[in-house]
């Protein structure tokens, strides 16, 4: 299964409302800063049902749903289609108690919502929004309510623009004893990334972890709560002093190796240029071309033009790419999209590169001495 479209109104940094299609192979999401790139991935992420953790309540619809329940309220939705047809959607409902929408019901354990009746239990949507709801029926105050129907699961992965696999160790042990206010995808990534390597591969699988291995010199290994890259030398490498670019891919070794990233798993990942050599880039990207053809939809939002022109250069006759560009009208936030990356509009990533060119024969000619 894979996501088809994403529909949103009113949400963070997306006024208004804002939707677009999506391809079942490798979507590269491009965009100046304050475009919505992580945002968009973020929220497609929480829609598949990730990025739990216990500082907030979530409300899943258990019957009715929100048609019409609304209409009269202002509220922000995301909604996103998979191509078999399904809904999978949330609405964030502002100000529950003032609105009037809300009567305490059950001691707290279920809410009343003009009759459609709501079970809850503890999770994070977006870090944007992270609340407590001890005074929601007490002290009159602004608090979000997240619904939730036709919800259902999708396997999916977020790896975060920043890796912290070298700190995992610290970070777990934090997490575990003290209530942080700590980003629910890295905590996941971390728990993803621990998780025990299965049995055995499938052929398909074994191939692309084969080249991570000739890149990292290595294979990655988890013990007495480290990771690290153990070289063909017999040498172990900790992950904390191995070279950034190397743990990023041995990061994307250990989830192949953890089954993980298997056909109908789709797969988020923030910034994968991070800590890459150039060198590195296009290897980075036979391995993702090699992930969609054995079933894996994959999100990249990227400020690399290294990195989306090379998935126009090493793409297949078979393989499905589609480029989108974010960009700003007003306060709206929109979408270009195509096939073709040199055919964004707006392209910043290229654009820019010309900006320099030209600046260098300015400087050439002598026009800034």
């Amino acid at each position: 299964m894979a996501i088809d479209r994403i529909e949103i109104k009113d949400f963070l940094v997306f006024k208004g409302e804002f939707a677009t299609d999506f391809c079942p192979g490798v979507n590269v999401i491009i965009g100046g800063n304050a475009t919505g790139k992580t945002t968009l991935l973020k929220a497609m992420y929480r829609l598949c049902g990730n990025g739990k953790n216990r500082r907030t309540e979530e409300f899943f619809f258990a019957a009715g749903g929100w048609n019409g329940v609304f209409s009269t309220h202002p509220f922000e939705y995301l909604r996103m289609q998979t191509t078999n047809g399904e809904d999978i959607s949330r609405v964030c409902v502002k100000s529950l108690r003032q609105s009037g929408l809300g009567e305490d019901e059950g001691g707290g354990d279920s809410v009343i919502i003009n009759g459609a009746w709501a079970l809850y239990h503890s999770s994070e949507f977006m870090d944007n929004y992270t609340q407590t709801y001890s005074t929601i029926y007490g002290d009159a105050q602004d608090e979000l309510v997240f619904a939730s129907e036709n919800y259902k699961a999708l396997p999916s992965i977020f790896i975060p623009s920043t890796n912290l696999l070298p700190q995992s160790r610290a970070l777990s042990e934090m997490i575990d004893d003290y209530v942080m206010d700590f980003d629910a995808i890295q905590i996941d990534n971390i728990k993803n990334a621990r998780r025990p390597i299965t049995r055995s591969l499938k052929p398909n699988c074994s191939k692309v972890i084969k080249r991570l291995s000739d890149v990292i010199d290595g294979e990655v290994l988890y013990e007495n709560d480290r990771f690290y890259i153990k070289k063909s030398s017999g040498l172990k490498v900790d992950f904390a002093m191995e070279a950034s670019g190397f743990v990023r891919l041995g990061l994307l070794w250990k989830l192949l190796r953890n089954g993980l990233l298997e056909s109908g798993t789709i797969l988020f990942w923030d910034e994968p240029e991070n800590s890459l050599n150039p060198e590195l880039v296009p290897i980075l990207v036979d391995v993702l071309l090699e992930l969609s053809r054995n079933g894996v939809q994959i999100f990249l939002a990227t400020h690399s033009e290294i990195l989306a022109s090379y998935f126009s250069v090493n793409r297949e006759k078979c393989d499905v790419v589609m480029f989108y560009s974010l960009y700003k009208d007003g306060e709206h936030i929109k979408a270009d999209k195509s096939d073709r990356f040199d055919l964004l509009v707006p392209n910043n990533l290229t654009s820019e590169p010309v900006r320099l060119y030209e600046r260098k024969l300015e400087r050439g000619l002598g026009g800034n001495g």
